[in-house]
């Protein structure tokens, strides 16, 4: 839309101050408008068909994209450093569309920067000399620890027409150690809120590993030393005992273990026979015995 406009009168603005493009006694412009040029002298119309004549110009017309993203391979670094024996792992998590991210590491707090180029070389250059994170991940076991303060610097790549994010970069690492065998693992997780033009400083997290101590719990005797005499109610002594801890064991019964065997066992025994093809007699004896230590066994 082209137009011209004055302030020589009051009809020019309305009540609010907004300044309205037109002629009051023919009606004011009504519509919304999108995009516009403010310029102190009059364009002529030939001037106006060679400039705006297609969405992608000098002039940003029509919702142009032309500097939208930076498209100067912006940086990334961490604020802080890491300090670690050796390394193992480094990955990123990142939206590109059609731009790229690469980076450079180093292992004393950005002193001294390095690429991988057939092997760790020292560099002073930008993103030329930097490499993606699946090549830093495949080579970083061999870079040596020298002081071992770890740091990175991520380059963003743009065309300037689609927007390139990082979104994490995780490292997986052996901690530092005045001994020359280190500690045990490690990771952090870097999770940045970055994209361009405004790249973001990014702080690392460090994950802490747990000590894990197992727990071993209800250990069961491969033999259960029953005796040689039959067991029934009202029988007592360490048979019983053991018939007891065999009950809790396999049935979680919580039996008082005092040696004593009474009415209650004996129906809990009789039910245990069916259920394992044994006659329900409540009486235990070598065939009630030796299907017990099997079942202990399993």
């Amino acid at each position: 839309m082209r137009a011209t406009t004055n302030f020589a009168g009051a009809e020019d603005t309305d009540s609010t101050g907004a300044l309205l493009i037109g002629k009051g006694d023919s009606g004011y412009f009504g519509g919304v408008i999108d995009e516009v040029r403010v310029s102190n002298i009059a364009l002529s119309d030939s001037w106006v068909l060679a400039n705006y004549k297609s969405e992608h110009n000098t002039l940003n017309t029509f919702n142009s994209l032309e500097t939208f993203f930076d498209s100067n391979n912006p940086t990334v670094v961490p604020t802080n450093t890491t300090r670690f024996n050796s390394l193992s792992g480094f990955t990123e998590t990142s939206t590109k569309n059609s731009g790229e991210i690469k980076y450079k590491i180093s292992k004393n707090e950005g002193t001294t920067w390095y690429w991988y180029n057939s092997g760790w070389v020292e560099t002073s250059g930008g993103y030329g000399e930097a490499n993606t994170a699946s090549v830093i991940n495949s080579n970083i076991s061999s870079f040596t620890t020298d002081t071992g303060y770890f740091s990175w610097k991520a380059y963003l790549h743009s065309d300037g027409q689609d927007i390139v994010k990082l979104d994490n970069v995780a490292l997986e690492y052996v901690p530092y150690s005045v001994s020359s065998g280190g500690g045990g693992g490690a990771s952090y997780s870097v999770t940045p809120i970055v994209s361009i033009p405004t790249p973001t400083t990014i702080t690392p997290v460090v994950i802490p590993v747990k000590e894990i101590k197992p727990t071993i719990k209800n250990i069961k005797p491969v033999i259960y030393k029953f005796g040689n005499t039959i067991l029934k109610n009202g029988s007592k002594g360490e048979g019983v005992r053991e018939l007891q801890r065999f009950l809790n064991n396999t049935l979680n019964l919580g039996l008082v273990v005092d040696g004593q065997l009474g009415p209650k066992t004996i129906i809990v025994i009789k039910k245990w026979q069916k259920v394992n093809g044994l006659v329900p007699d409540g009486l235990i004896g070598p065939k009630t015995k030796i299907k017990m230590n099997a079942i202990a066994k399993q």
